[in-house]
């Protein structure tokens, strides 16, 4: 792993090379399985996206290996910078598959969360350009990269730049990825999620 923080307005910080090989080898098919279950209307405020999205269950291989991977590296989040120490105080998280293909694009939006962690896959070799993700509090453009995430405050203004790809490539799954981790502490103790509801989990 990659790590690299950033102070200014607020503080953010990026991860490349988030998962390992053989972690990307069994996470990829899975992710891709969720394609058919993709729709327009999750997630979406009013028209400010095109992309299509899902919200992932918890019983993944993709779930396990990344809050793995997070509980491990807590410690380094939490000694990065004074901003990170509350992570340790949030009870759950919710996981938004979201897939974009040529001139798909998400504008300018805040998250209901207190982090928002966006890691970013695709096939390789790549097959598009754009789909970076900007947080524009900060005027700051991150590159789309394969295998990277990228973690925030969620009241940051961020925004997903258009992709663009040829049209042979569309409609078989070589776009871009993206799964949108959301860490929050419900609002009140009625909106608790239960272990019924497949899109909570405890986070940590």
């Amino acid at each position: 792993m990659n790590f690299k923080f950033y102070k200014k307005e607020f503080s953010y910080f990026t991860v490349d090379n988030y998962f390992t090989n053989d972690e990307m080898m069994t996470i990829g098919p899975e992710i891709e399985s969720f394609l058919p279950q993709l729709t327009d209307d999750v997630g979406r405020a009013d028209n400010n996206r095109s992309s299509k999205g899902v919200f992932l269950p918890t019983n993944l291989k993709y779930v396990k290996i990344a809050n793995k991977i997070f509980k491990e590296e807590m410690e380094r989040y939490t000694q990065a910078d004074i901003h990170f120490r509350y992570i340790s105080n949030l009870l759950f998280q919710s996981r938004l598959l979201n897939y974009y293909e040529d001139q798909d694009f998400y504008d300018t939006h805040s998250d209901m969360a207190v982090y928002t962690m966006v890691v970013m896959l695709c096939k390789t070799p790549q097959k598009f350009t754009g789909g970076d993700l900007v947080l524009s509090d900060v005027d700051t453009t991150i590159e789309f990269k394969n295998n990277r995430a990228v973690f925030f405050p969620s009241f940051a203004h961020h925004s997903v730049t258009p992709v663009s790809m040829k049209f042979e490539d569309t409609s078989k799954g070589l776009g871009r990825y993206s799964i949108t981790h959301f860490f929050y502490i419900p609002l009140d103790e009625r909106n608790i999620p239960t272990i019924t509801n497949q899109n909570y989990e405890a986070a940590l």
